[in-house]
């Protein structure tokens, strides 16, 4: 397992919370586990914590801290150029790169974090998936892990674990594993 298994673990587990979200946090933590990534001990912590809290708090939780904070929405373009011709160039480049890999955006924003890594776990273009990762995924996250960073906010944890999994340095491959 590699990268992208990582990434595609981690993709949903950024969007509003489902019946599902325990399970696929337990996922996404034994999925760390078998990559053996630096982000084990933050994804064990917000997976104890989606199994211990009802899905009527993680919905309250979610929504303080990514829709009723700008300083924590998951828009990534946002977070690196606001509301610039740069982020409507971005939106408009990923929507092509979805639409190349058959991602629906829905009603979504198309730099929607959830949609960045779904992104990133089949991209089939190697250097467009490392330079999302390093130009725009890893500032991005560092933002949104910042704001948190003196909080007991559960997403905290998810925050640093998957900035942790992308800061691997590790590339992107096409197979699923990693480089030597």
């Amino acid at each position: 397992m590699g990268n992208r298994a990582m990434y595609a673990a981690l993709a949903p587990l950024f969007a509003y919370p489902g019946p599902d979200l325990p399970a696929l946090a337990q996922s996404c933590y034994e999925q760390a586990l078998s990559c053996q990534s630096a982000a084990v001990s933050e994804l064990a912590a917000f997976a104890a914590t989606t199994a211990a809290l009802s899905r009527s708090r993680l919905e309250e939780i979610y929504s303080a801290t990514f829709d009723l904070s700008d300083a924590c929405c998951p828009y990534l373009g946002y977070h690196l150029f606001g509301g610039s011709p740069k982020r409507a160039l971005l939106m408009v480049n990923l929507k092509e790169a979805y639409r190349e890999v058959g991602i629906e955006v829905g009603r979504e924003l198309p730099d929607h974090l959830c949609l960045l890594l779904g992104y990133l776990a089949q991209s089939p273009d190697e250097d467009l998936a490392e330079d999302l990762r390093d130009i725009v995924l890893v500032p991005g996250l560092a933002k949104i892990a910042e704001a948190l960073a003196d909080s007991q906010n559960p997403y905290g944890s998810l925050l640093r674990g998957a900035l942790l999994s992308l800061r691997s340095g590790q590339p992107v491959t096409a197979g699923g594993g990693q480089d030597a």
